[in-house]
């Protein structure tokens, strides 16, 4: 994986000084909003468009999967975010500070001592500065517990962060670059890469990595196609004969969705799709049971409830 990141990272860099000095948990879809108080010129596809809303809740259902050369299980996912609030004109910058939380279940142990309930709660704090010639930054942070439900202690403290380079070439495409830094998780480095771009006042995309979306609207939906790749470590306690301490979860998942506003403030989502390319991994091995275990592919299912944007 990592040759894999390196790879992705040097191209990365190579497109983006072609191009001149160019610059997740969870979207339902995009739907766009007004620029703060931005000329039109000014307009960044970026840091001016809001991809999440208020709050969302979310369930996500993955059937029974082979975790190969040991057992079988299922799982099931809940996803929650909250937007608490927004300052402007902080150090120069604006700051959104929110809150997110993340459940896994394992209904059964896949005889590879699986633990039965992880969760993650954490803050989500973007810091945006704009600068001139259609440069933009950002910082985020996502400090909090990533841990087995069962035992919490503050050595499940993680604090992942980011920094990013954004740059406006025009009022419906901006480019972003960056790394997600996460100390104590398996894959400390993650790149951030990529382009949006409002293709038509009702088609949108985001060719990023690690997320990536094309949206179409209409007057009281929308429908929606993406990637996601993802890696998420947690903290374990773990009894009996084992005595690992980290549990990494990856996968790549393709899906296609749609959100349908029910009022102003309630939007309904549904999402299909596949995972595949999935692994699970301990901190060690232990005896019969390797660190890293291969997990097959399968059909997902996602639904839930968003507020306002």
């Amino acid at each position: 994986m990592n040759r894999f990141m390196g790879g992705v990272l040097s191209r990365s860099v190579l497109f983006l000084m072609a191009g001149g000095m160019l610059t997740h948990a969870v979207e339902p879809g995009f739907v766009l909003r007004p620029s703060r108080g931005q000329a039109p010129s000014q307009h960044c596809q970026i840091l001016d468009e809001t991809v999440e809303p208020l709050y969302s809740a979310g369930l996500t259902y993955l059937p029974t999967s082979e975790y190969a050369g040991h057992g079988r299980t299922g799982q099931m996912e809940l996803d929650a975010g909250l937007k608490i609030a927004f300052f402007e004109d902080v150090a120069q910058g604006d700051l959104d500070v929110g809150a997110r939380f993340r459940g896994i279940l394992y209904p059964r142990s896949a005889n590879i001592g699986l633990p039965n309930q992880l969760a993650s709660l954490a803050a989500d704090i973007t810091w945006s500065w704009r600068f001139h010639d259609g440069f933009g930054a950002q910082f985020l942070a996502a400090p909090g517990f990533y841990w087995d439900i069962e035992d919490l202690s503050l050595d499940m403290l993680f604090v992942p962060f980011s920094g990013r380079i954004i740059r406006t070439y025009n009022r419906d495409v901006s480019a972003i670059l960056g790394l997600d830094i996460r100390p104590g998780f398996e894959t400390l480095v993650v790149p951030v890469i990529g382009v949006d771009w409002q293709i038509h006042e009702s088609l949108r995309l985001r060719a990023r990595f690690p997320e990536s979306r094309m949206t179409a609207y209409f007057q009281n939906w929308s429908v929606y196609a993406g990637y996601r790749w993802d890696s998420q470590s947690y903290r374990l306690k773990e009894k009996g004969p084992y005595d690992r301490d980290l549990f990494t979860i990856e996968d790549q998942r393709l899906f296609l969705g749609a959100v349908g506003w029910m009022s102003p403030d309630l939007h309904v989502f549904g999402e299909v799709g596949r995972v595949f390319d999935r692994s699970v991994e301990f901190g060690e091995s232990v005896p019969d049971i390797s660190a890293k275990v291969k997990v097959g592919s399968t059909q997902f299912l996602r639904f839930g409830v968003g507020g306002p944007f």
